[in-house]
């Protein structure tokens, strides 16, 4: 299913139908039953209580507007930026000043997924080669790239 097929869904919807696609592309994805929450947006708890928590976000750089909509939608201006060190580290650090937040549910592990709506010029080999290079750190157990139209997954941490 495209990208552009989602225009429809609200904020919540979008979030559900991210994160069954994350799954679906990412092998190490835990088991367990998946709960929408906020701050983070999910959490899993697998069979042995152990939780993650996931938050999920739209990668933006400094100096742009950060939409709520992590689908591209035909009234919108926004451009999804490329997925630059600048920009991937911007979007990090955005969401780190909310990891006191995330923290107050406890879990056990807390993943940031950041997707990036790249319809018009898919990441490149140079661009896949350019982010296994590129050493982020971060508060978060794990931080992932998402591109959302070819469906490809990148651990960044």
């Amino acid at each position: 299913m495209g990208t552009q097929s989602l225009n429809h869904f609200n904020q919540k919807e979008e979030e559900k139908l991210i994160i069954e696609l994350f799954r679906q592309e990412y092998e190490y994805f835990p088991g367990g039953r998946l709960y929408k929450t906020e701050s983070p947006d999910f959490i899993i708890r697998n069979s042995h209580k152990k939780t993650t928590g996931i938050e999920l976000t739209k990668l933006h750089g400094p100096g742009q507007e950060k939409h709520t909509s992590l689908f591209s939608r035909g009234d919108s201006t926004y451009i999804s930026p490329e997925p630059s060190f600048e920009n991937i580290e911007y979007t990090i650090r955005a969401k780190e000043e909310k990891l006191y937040l995330y923290r107050k549910k406890r879990p056990d592990q807390l993943w940031l997924i950041i997707t990036t709506d790249l319809t018009d010029t898919p990441v490149s080999y140079n661009m896949a080669n350019k982010l296994l290079k590129w050493k982020f750190k971060s508060g978060f157990h794990k931080v992932f790239l998402f591109e959302l139209a070819g469906r490809k997954v990148f651990e960044l941490v």
